[in-house]
């Protein structure tokens, strides 16, 4: 039997009563901790003899064989009485020097919290808190295969545990998250492929699976992710549950995708997600894929956010949406994939990408294809192409779009109609008209285009045209390049004005005479009979001209 050396009386201790008498023929009882159960001590470190329980000391208040020995791992209570049974003194939650009731036994020892308010627990209540990978055998080299730890790990820690993983995890099937717990790998986050986290799950070459899959609603990530060995297939990260939260991922090197969120195939709830920060670079599949199409329900990979990814060097896309609805991203950094920087499918909806730098994507910075609708672009920094085929897509602040990378895009809610002709062409829509209310593009054509209320064109050839439907002010603004700011007023009580490659037309008269408060003070005189008209028009400065024209 294990034993250690009692540190009560444990060695040669004399005892004596409160007078400071020798305690001759004294007793010494033992019980466990806390309780009056008999508990037995020992007379030597062999752990073989026990003492007589009480112990009977000397005539000179020793224990006769001049050493107690205490059961390792127990703690003990202490009764002193004199020979006539008065009691002298107790002492309680005694252990062994050197033995395992304080060094090992954290349930014993009690935690005080700091400040006011706060409640006392045990060490192993508080250690137990967090749990490492370590705890359960997980060497984390990037040789020795953790899998099993992983496995011990997910299944036995607490509830509500944050799980440390120190260093690389090198791991030969999926590790599934289906119980309420938080991983943190410890140093720093991956930069970009040449410059991977301090700690990570390494994925095996022979692996044909996902990495890491999460499974459960309301898991939390910080730091680490999946990096791939050469030859790997399958993705990085699968997200497979509502609201998990990941800060700092990676998906390196991936078979697959590097983080993929949602399902192909079976009905999975993925919604409310929150990545931040992630670099999944150099991956066989997208850098990131936003795509679930299980049934019954539709699509349930949702109103997540992505913020700040940087995505590069990916044999598809950076990121990719397929069958998801109201997903926003915020400053992607997305270069150099052999696909497009960003590419929203077939049933992506609502999609709102917000700033950003793309460029040097092999199928262009991003790319909207046909059955896409209502998404955004809110000041993206592209430096190669846009190609919108959606449907009602959105895009602000265009500086540095290359023009024929537009043709047919729709803001908002407007359409396409057939009598509004040209190339690189927009429109906008307001308040659900039927027909769009302005047009915006460029266009060689030197005749007026087709389909119009006469009136309601401005035209010029080679440069930007405007087809205004406001009847009310009759305002419009034409650029004819950089810089150019004239403005043109129509009176509305005289609306007919075309320039349209033939002699301008006016319509309305005046028969007040000259020098007259209607046509201005320095209006020139003219006949009171000739049908006559004017132009109103402001100057540079600002101020109002009149231009006369009659037949």
């Amino acid at each position: 039997m294990a034993v250690n050396l009692s540190a009560l009386a444990g060695a040669g201790q004399q005892f004596f009563d409160n007078s400071g008498v020798i305690l001759s023929g004294g007793k010494l009882y033992s019980y466990a901790a806390g309780t009056t159960t008999p508990q037995a001590t020992y007379t030597s470190a062999s752990g073989s003899t026990a003492h007589t329980n009480p112990i009977i000391l000397n005539s000179a208040g020793r224990v006769a064989t001049g050493e107690i020995w205490l059961t390792a791992g127990s703690n003990y209570k202490f009764v002193l009485y004199t020979s006539t049974d008065v009691l002298i003194a107790t002492w309680d939650n005694i252990t062994g020097i050197n033995g395992t009731g304080i060094t090992s036994n954290a349930s014993n020892v009690t935690y005080d919290p700091a400040g006011t308010g706060a409640v006392a627990t045990t060490v192993q209540t508080k250690l137990r808190e967090s749990v490492s990978l370590a705890d359960f055998g997980g060497v984390q080299n990037g040789t020795t295969d953790d899998t099993a730890a992983w496995d011990l790990m997910i299944a036995n820690a607490p509830s509500g545990a944050t799980c440390l993983i120190s260093g690389p995890s090198l791991i030969s099937s999926t590790i599934v998250v289906n119980r309420k717990l938080q991983f943190e790998f410890q140093g720093n986050a991956a930069v970009a492929k040449t410059e991977l986290p301090y700690a990570y799950i390494l994925k095996k070459s022979t692996m044909t699976t996902a990495g890491l899959q999460i499974s459960y609603d309301g898991f939390v990530m910080r730091g680490g992710g999946v990096v791939g060995q050469t030859g790997n297939t399958g993705d990085g990260i699968q997200v497979l549950a509502n609201n998990v939260t990941l800060y700092n991922p990676c998906g390196i090197n991936c078979g697959g995708d590097g983080i993929r969120i949602g399902s192909d195939s079976v009905g999975i709830n993925a919604n409310t997600f929150c990545i931040i920060k992630p670099v999944c670079s150099q991956n066989t599949g997208n850098g990131i894929y936003i795509n679930d199409e299980g049934t019954p329900s539709g699509p349930d990979a949702n109103a997540g956010t992505i913020i700040t990814p940087f995505c590069q060097g990916n044999t598809l896309d950076g990121i990719r949406i397929k069958n998801a609805v109201k997903n926003t991203i915020i400053g992607p950094l997305l270069e150099e994939n052999t696909g497009a920087g960003l590419r929203i499918q077939t049933t992506g909806q609502y999609t709102t990408a917000v700033g950003g730098d793309y460029e040097g994507n092999t199928a262009g910075d991003i790319i909207i294809e046909a059955g896409s609708s209502w998404n955004q672009l809110i000041s993206p920094g592209v430096l190669g192409t846009i190609t919108d085929n959606g449907q009602s897509t959105t895009i602000i602040d265009r500086a540095s779009i290359q023009t024929g990378s537009l043709a047919g895009a729709v803001f908002n809610n407007g359409t396409t109609g057939a009598s509004y002709s040209g190339s690189n062409e927009c429109y906008v829509q307001l308040n659900g008209d039927a027909n769009p209310r302005a047009k915006f593009g460029w266009s060689a054509a030197a005749a007026p285009l087709t389909g119009l209320v006469a009136g309601q064109v401005m035209h010029c050839q080679n440069t930007m045209w405007v087809t205004s439907r406001d009847t009310v002010s009759g305002r419009v603004r034409l650029a004819a390049g950089t810089g150019l700011t004239a403005f043109v007023q129509l009176d509305p009580q005289n609306l007919v004005f075309e320039i349209s490659g033939v002699d301008p037309k006016f319509s309305g008269t005046n028969s007040t005479g000259s020098n007259t408060p209607a046509l201005g003070s320095n209006f020139p005189g003219v006949t009171t009979t000739a049908p006559y008209t004017w132009i109103r028009a402001k100057a540079a400065d600002g101020t109002t001209i009149y231009i006369p024209a009659w037949k």
